[in-house]
C-alpha cells in the first residue's frame, strides 16, 4: 500500500476513535508520558505502574486487595447488613479545598460541618471525595460489576475514630443530559487541571444530591486501599444503583492532567487512573437488602 492509503487509513481510524456514544466527542489518550517514571508510584508508568506496586510497596502484595471484580450471581446475601446511614450529606459543602494530585482530583470539605455514614452502629467521619476515570471507550471505574467497567467511580472516603478507614463507591455512567448535582465539581476541575493546583469551592456542593436515588443497597466486603501503600482492612460499600453525569462532564475530568505545567504536560494525562481487579482469594462478597 502507497503511503497516501496508509495516511487515509490512519486518519480515518483517529476519527472514528474520536467519536462515541451516538456522536458525542470525547478525548483519546494517550502518549507515553516520561515524567511517570520520575513519581513514587503512577498509574501508566514502566517502573512504577500497578503491575511493579507489590514490589514497590509490600502492602500492595497482600490476600485482601482492591478492587474487585463483583459477580452477582456469586454474591451472598445478608439481610442482617444494616442500610447505610449517611449523616449530614445533606448539608451542603460551602467550603471545600480542591486539588490536583497527580493521581485524582480531591474535595476535602473545611466548612467545620459533622458528615459521616453509621456502618453496624459504628461512627464514620466523611474526609474526601475524589474520582478514578476514563473514556466511555476506555472507562475507568475501579470496581466492575458482572465484567463491566463504567467511565467513572467516585469514591467518598471515612474515617473512625480508631482509624479504620470505609469507602462508599459510586460507579458512574455516562448520558447526554448533564447532572446538575455534579456542576459544582466540574465547574472548578480547569483550574486544577495540573499537578499541585488546588482551588476552593465555587459554589454549595450537596453530597446527598451526588448519590443515586436509591443509595441504600450496596455490596460489601474488607478490602485495601486501592493506591499505594495499599494498607488492608478497608471496610467498602460499593452502592448497587448507578449514577450519570453527562458526556460533556466527563469531559472535563479527561482534561486533567498527571503533571506540573510545562511544555510536554499534555502528554501526561491522567486518566484512565485506576487499578487494575485483584484477586478475591477466599473472601466474599455480600450484598445488602
Amino acid at each position: 500500500m502507497d503511503f497516501p492509503g496508509i495516511m487515509l487509513i490512519f486518519t480515518l481510524f483517529a476519527i472514528i476513535m474520536a467519536v462515541e456514544g451516538g456522536g458525542h466527542k470525547t478525548r483519546f489518550y494517550k502518549h507515553y508520558c516520561e515524567a511517570n517514571d520520575e513519581e513514587p508510584w503512577s498509574y501508566h508508568g514502566a517502573t512504577n505502574g500497578p503491575r511493579q506496586w507489590p514490589q514497590l510497596f509490600p502492602m500492595c502484595n497482600g490476600n485482601q486487595q482492591s478492587p474487585v471484580s463483583i459477580n452477582t450471581n456469586n454474591v451472598a446475601q445478608d439481610n442482617n447488613l444494616s442500610r447505610l446511614n449517611f449523616v449530614g450529606y445533606d448539608t451542603p459543602i460551602t467550603q471545600a479545598e480542591v486539588l490536583n494530585n497527580g493521581h485524582t482530583v480531591m474535595f476535602t470539605p473545611q466548612d467545620g460541618v459533622k458528615r459521616g455514614i453509621t456502618i453496624e452502629g459504628r461512627q464514620f467521619a466523611f474526609q474526601q471525595l475524589h474520582f478514578h476515570f476514563g473514556s466511555v471507550r476506555k472507562p475507568g471505574a475501579e470496581h466492575t460489576v458482572n465484567h463491566i467497567r463504567y467511565p467513572v467511580e467516585a469514591h467518598f472516603v471515612h474515617s473512625s475514630a480508631d482509624n479504620v478507614t470505609a469507602v462508599v463507591g459510586l460507579l458512574i455512567d455516562v448520558r447526554k443530559r448533564n447532572n446538575l448535582a455534579y456542576g459544582p465539581i466540574v465547574e472548578v476541575l480547569p483550574q486544577v487541571r495540573f499537578k499541585d493546583e488546588t482551588t476552593d469551592l465555587q459554589s454549595a456542593l450537596n453530597l446527598n444530591d451526588l448519590l443515586p436515588e436509591n443509595p441504600a443497597s450496596y455490596y460489601r466486603y474488607t478490602g485495601s486501599l486501592t493506591t499505594p501503600t495499599c494498607n488492608e482492612g478497608v471496610i467498602w460499600s460499593v452502592l448497587q444503583a448507578v449514577q450519570n453525569i453527562g458526556y460533556s462532564q466527563l469531559n472535563s475530568f479527561l482534561r486533567l492532567y498527571a503533571v506540573e505545567e510545562d511544555e510536554k504536560s499534555r502528554e501526561c494525562e491522567m486518566a484512565p487512573n485506576y487499578r487494575p481487579i485483584q484477586d478475591l482469594n477466599d473472601r466474599v462478597i455480600y450484598a445488602s437488602q
